[in-house]
């Protein structure tokens, strides 16, 4: 057939786009998945709350590897594992359904009702729901969910959720006193948190072995590592300086202080 649009313009924008992807693919780009003390522990109680069910939060400070390790328990369980991500003003009960129900290939029409019944007989016996940027969600949606659990539960059989995110999601899985938090809390299974703090030296040599036996380089980014950017700022130094040509201690020290734009102490 013959395409009647501006063909130049269309050509154009192909050309501008696979440029920029070839020039992209040049970049150095940093494995795309690395075990480390914290993911491979993340990985761990998801498991557990995947074969035993019930509600558990793990949480921790932004970049220690959390959705990472989602990211490679999902590529691992594809048939049983689903995941959701939350966004700030997803606070409606209906949404957190809706955004189940895409992943499900489940609609409905009418309110909350009919979206958990037609969800219902989708979230089988054997499946791990992992809500990720939990701390989101509202009360009322966590215990939403929760109630899917407790069904499965009440029939013999086992739906895991997990909610991930950072501190402010462990705050919704304390305080049992509260009567609201409280149905919450008492059918938690597990609650773990991970800080910065917790990576561990053998993590940057896992993550960078072209560092060993550089001392000084092992250091500073295990200190970058450790500080508010977690292990994300630690990689995104050492991508820079890759980039850059030079994965030197002086390198890595240069590319860092360009990326946070501010002075730190090397």
């Amino acid at each position: 057939g013959t395409y009647r649009g501006r063909v130049d313009e269309k050509l154009a924008q192909l050309y501008e786009y696979f440029s920029t992807k070839k020039e992209a693919a040049a970049t150095y780009a940093a494995r795309s998945y690395v075990a480390t003390s914290i993911s491979g522990d993340i990985e761990k109680y998801l498991r557990y709350c995947h074969i035993k069910g019930g509600v558990m939060s793990l949480t921790g400070d932004a970049g220690v590897g959390k959705t990472m390790a989602i990211r490679h328990y999902m590529a691992n369980h594809t048939d049983t594992c689903i995941r959701i991500t939350m966004r700030s003003g997803y606070t409606n009960q209906k949404v957190i359904l809706t955004l189940i129900g895409k992943e499900l290939g489940v609609s409905a029409k009418g309110g909350i009702q009919a979206w958990c019944e037609a969800l219902t007989p989708k979230l089988r016996d054997g499946m791990l729901l992992i809500v990720d940027e939990a701390q989101h969600c509202t009360l009322k949606q966590i215990d939403l969910l929760r109630s899917f659990s407790d069904e499965r539960e009440e029939q013999g059989q086992t739906l895991g959720i997990a909610f991930v995110g950072n501190r402010l999601t462990a705050n919704k899985f304390g305080a049992a006193a509260d009567s609201e938090l409280g149905q919450i809390s008492s059918r938690s299974i597990a609650n773990r948190h991970y800080s910065v703090k917790d990576v561990r030296r053998d993590d940057i040599l896992r993550l960078f072995p072209g560092v060993s036996g550089d001392e000084p380089c092992v250091d500073f980014l295990l200190a970058l590592a450790q500080d508010s950017q977690g292990i994300r700022g630690a990689v995104r130094a050492y991508t820079n300086a890759a980039d850059n040509g030079d994965v030197s201690y002086d390198g890595i020290v240069a590319a860092a202080k360009l990326r946070l734009g501010r002075r730190i102490s090397a």
